[in-house]
């Protein structure tokens, strides 16, 4: 019988604020959809989820409008070597400064791209 882990126990919870890197933080494009219309943050995901199950097991994908890249690391399971581009300096800085260790990927700005050769490319964009 497999045993199921208590997400909810005390000691769970008091180990998981004794170490302050595993507690996530959002960047300001997740930030902003959960602040004010926590449906879109959902919605998001779910797209996220599609893609990641579409590109399973690529060995180079090139996410293009990543944003703060919060998402990107339902693909990145999913996937051998995910890089990340936007256009916008404060979405690649909120990257840089928000994201946890474990989940950080190359980003980089779109007009770098083309020296690269990648097997999958996507762009996970809404209206």
């Amino acid at each position: 019988m497999i045993k199921k882990k208590n997400y909810f126990s005390d000691k769970w919870y008091s180990q998981l604020l004794n170490q302050k890197n595993q507690i996530e933080k959002f960047g300001i494009d997740s930030n902003f959809k959960w602040s004010h219309d926590p449906r879109q943050f959902f919605i998001s995901q779910a797209r996220y989820k599609f893609v990641s199950k579409v590109l399973a097991g690529e060995k180079k994908v090139l996410e293009i409008g990543a944003a703060d890249g919060f998402n990107s690391r339902i693909v990145s399971n999913e996937v051998k070597n995910l890089e990340l581009s936007d256009n916008e300096e404060h979405f690649r800085d909120s990257y840089l400064n928000y994201i946890n260790k474990k989940w950080k990927k190359k980003i980089f700005y779109s007009r770098f791209y083309k020296k690269k050769i990648f097997k999958k490319i996507f762009c996970n964009l809404y209206a």
